[in-house]
Order: C-alpha cells, then sequence, then structure tokens
C-alpha cells in the first residue's frame, strides 16, 4: 500500500476561489504638520485560501486619477522606479483558508525632484488622490487582486491660479454676480466634499452685507478645480448702500475636517447712486447709404449716425459710448484684427 504523504505549505495546491480585499479607513488623511510624520493602516482580507499553499501578496500605491500605480514616471514622463516608500510584498498561509493582514503606510513627504543635477532623484510623493493595489500570488504565479477605496492624501490650494472674476461698477439695487475657481494642488476625483461661502463687502467693514454658500452640489469638479458660479438670479449679492466701494471674498472649506483650505479675494467696485428704469433702449437708425466713397485722398468722409433713446429715467444723466466695428468678424478691435 502506497500512502500520500501529507502536501507542504508551499505545495502550490490553490482553491481556485482565492479572492482578497484592500480597505483604508478613511477618505482623507491630513499631512499639513511636516514635523509630524503621516501613518495609517491598510487591512487586506484574503478569503478561500488553500491551507496548505504558501502565498505572497504584493502592494503598491496608485494614482486614483490616472489609474496608474507608476507614481514617478507620472510625475516626471520617464521611466523611473515606483518609490521604495509605497510597495511592499510579505507572505501569508492559512489554516483556516481565510486571512487578514495589515501593515502601517508611512507618508514619505511631499515629492521632491532635482531638476538641476538629476531629473531622476526623487523622494516623497505628491498631494494627490490615491489607493492601493494587491496582487495574490503563489510562486510568481498571478491568483487574484483587488484595490481598496480611493483617499486623499494631503492637499492645498495653488492662490496664484484661483481667481474670482472682475466685477464692474453696479448701480444701487443691483445684485452682484459671482463667478470663479480654487485651483487644487490634486485631483480630488469627486472623494472629499467642499463648501464655499461668498460674501459681499462694504469698504473697511470686516461684516458682509451679503453671503451665498454654495454647497457640494452647487460646486463643478473639473480636474484639479472647484468652479462655482452665482450669476443671473435671485440668489446675486445685493448690496444694502446706495454707493459706496465694495468687493467680494470667497472662502473654501474641506467638509470632511472643517478645515478652511483658503480665500480669493475679488476686485473693488464701485455701487453708484442713480435711478434707471431698468428698461432703458437704444436702437441705430438705417445708414443713408450701405456704401460710402473714398476714393479722394483729400476728401475726408463723415457718416451721419443716428440713435434712437427710450424708457430713459426723466431726471438721469446717462453716457454713451460707440465704436466701429469690422462686420465680417463681428469685431470691434479693429487694429488687433
Amino acid at each position: 500500500m502506497v500512502i500520500a504523504a501529507p502536501a507542504s505549505a508551499d505545495s502550490c495546491r490553490i482553491t481556485g476561489a482565492e479572492a482578497i480585499q484592500v480597505s483604508v479607513t478613511n477618505d482623507y488623511y491630513d499631512r499639513t504638520t511636516p514635523s509630524t510624520t503621516s501613518q495609517f493602516t491598510v487591512s487586506i482580507l484574503s478569503s478561500n485560501l488553500d491551507a496548505n499553499t504558501e502565498y505572497t501578496l504584493d502592494w503598491q500605491l496608485c494614482i486614483y486619477s490616472y489609474n496608474n500605480c507608476n507614481i514617478y514616471e507620472e510625475a516626471t514622463a520617464s521611466s523611473i522606479n515606483d518609490p521604495a516608500e509605497s510597495e511592499g510584498q510579505f507572505s501569508i498561509t492559512s489554516n483556516t483558508g481565510t486571512h487578514t493582514e495589515s501593515f502601517t503606510f508611512t507618508d514619505p513627504g511631499i515629492m521632491e525632484i532635482d531638476w538641476n543635477t538629476n531629473p531622476e532623484t526623487i523622494t516623497g510623493i505628491d498631494n494627490e488622490s490615491y489607493y492601493f493595489e494587491a496582487v495574490l500570488h503563489v510562486q510568481g504565479v498571478y491568483i487574484a487582486e483587488n484595490s481598496s477605496n480611493p483617499f486623499v492624501l494631503g492637499g492645498e490650494i495653488r492662490e496664484a491660479s484661483s481667481y474670482l472674476s472682475t466685477n464692474e461698477n453696479i448701480l444701487k439695487n443691483t445684485g452682484v454676480t459671482v463667478n470663479g475657481e480654487f485651483n487644487l494642488d490634486y485631483d480630488n476625483q469627486y472623494i472629499l466634499e467642499y463648501e464655499i461661502v461668498c460674501g459681499l463687502f462694504e469698504d473697511g467693514i470686516t461684516t458682509p452685507v451679503d453671503t451665498y454658500t454654495f454647497t457640494n452640489n452647487e460646486i463643478n469638479e473639473y480636474n484639479n478645480d472647484l468652479h462655482f458660479d452665482l450669476s443671473g438670479g435671485n440668489n446675486d449679492l445685493v448690496p444694502t448702500a446706495i454707493s459706496g466701494t465694495h468687493h467680494v471674498e470667497c472662502t473654501l472649506t474641506r467638509n470632511v475636517d472643517s478645515f478652511v483650505m483658503g480665500t480669493i479675494i475679488g476686485n473693488d467696485f464701485d455701487v453708484i447712486d442713480a435711478e434707471t428704469t431698468g428698461t432703458e433702449t437704444l436702437d441705430f437708425q438705417t445708414l443713408s447709404s450701405t456704401y460710402f466713397d473714398r476714393t479722394m485722398d483729400t476728401t475726408t468722409i463723415q457718416i451721419t449716425v443716428d440713435v434712437d433713446f427710450s424708457d430713459l429715467y426723466i431726471g438721469q444723466a446717462y453716457s454713451v459710448d460707440w465704436q466701429l466695428c469690422i462686420y465680417s468678424y463681428n469685431n470691434c478691435n479693429i487694429y488687433e484684427e
């Protein structure tokens, strides 16, 4: 009688139903304090394992917006290995068929690239939206893989690239439009939610005369930009003073930790004390001809233009600006064309 030897822990048998699940606890991990090393736990649950087989589990950190785990290659557009701080490997053997492995990821710090001496010398990683990817092997043979939920590591606004559109002078009792964009140094990918509060301020007064809050659903996200727009509706900011200098300020808050990320301050503009009907119109009368000759250099060509104004506010002084435009371009910047 031949008795089969028991399977060893490296027998390479598989169940064919192996699965892994990678997870992190939070949607956001802070790295605003440089002196504090950010660490957090990553958990990997392996199931349906063969009890007599030793598996290898490889993990790496990946950029969520690119769906790419070659972090340094994305940063430099060249073939560079991943940072050693953001990848690892360990072996597992489970007598029960299920195994949970946790490891601590240590933030390697903000990415620094030595462009002057050696562009391939890179340390740290950028503020960004990431996820962890893990792959299960048996002696180098692929068995299963899984990715964690995405999360944001760090993140700040780029003040130089954030803006509020210019507001022109307005008449009293007129709404103020708000249009702007906060530029982030990471691609949020709809992971975190934000709130933007815009206020209308009179010159020299710290309390706004009117405010509007953009909820996360009202903020349009485009890659690294958070765009907000308040114009042409009942929600416009309305000044209480009949005249004077005003400006708009907008503040971005990250909802997950109620952190105020930054404020944009708009230009100064004046509220003007003047009355209008609100229905003023102006109409050009038809010119006397569709052609005016200029073949004689010594002759000065003059064209009479008549304009009709209606529904003006009686007693209110108006000013009228006019300019000549190129018809084919529908453009009044004649010298620019």
